[in-house]
């Protein structure tokens, strides 16, 4: 059963073929989440496609309920990039972390990296972003959207040779 469908057979929605719209699978998820049914409603957030920033922190509360700590910390992240001044993310992801390194024995790793003005804008605030180290991209990678090759360049010149 897909998540819309599960959507459907939970009672929640128009009960249509047609799939729920985003607000009524927010508001289904938030109606399951107050029922205890924490998987069930994270399937339904699952089941969309782009979401809303309350849908990604609701997402988050939904994983730190199952003790997803570190997806959580990655939704309530997604949460601060669409509407960074959303301080309930921002406190969420700050206790995400130190319940990962209360679990962990210390803070995971984290990425960090500054955010200067884009081309052409009259006016821009510095920003540090701070993301838990969730996949193999660093600080570098993350702020200037470019992939490094960690491969020694010596290397990487004998295997061009061989080819």
């Amino acid at each position: 059963m897909t998540p819309p469908d599960r959507f459907r057979a939970s009672g929640f929605g128009a009960g249509t073929a047609a799939a729920p719209a985003v607000g009524d699978a927010l508001q289904g998820a938030l109606t399951l989440h107050s029922q205890g049914r924490f998987r069930e409603a994270l399937e339904i957030l699952s089941g969309l496609g782009d979401m809303p920033t309350d849908a990604y922190v609701l997402r988050g509360d939904l994983q730190v309920e199952l003790g997803q700590f570190t997806e959580a910390a990655g939704s309530y992240y997604t949460a601060l990039v669409l509407a960074p001044a959303n301080v309930y993310a921002r406190s969420h992801l700050a206790s995400c972390l130190r319940r990962l390194g209360r679990k962990l024995g210390n803070v995971p790793p984290l990425n960090l990296w500054v955010r200067t003005a884009p081309l052409g804008a009259d006016q821009f605030c510095w920003r540090i972003d701070v993301m838990p180290r969730l996949a193999y991209l660093a600080g570098l990678e993350l702020g200037a959207g470019v992939n490094l090759n960690v491969v020694a360049p010596e290397q990487v010149a004998a295997e061009l040779r061989e080819a």
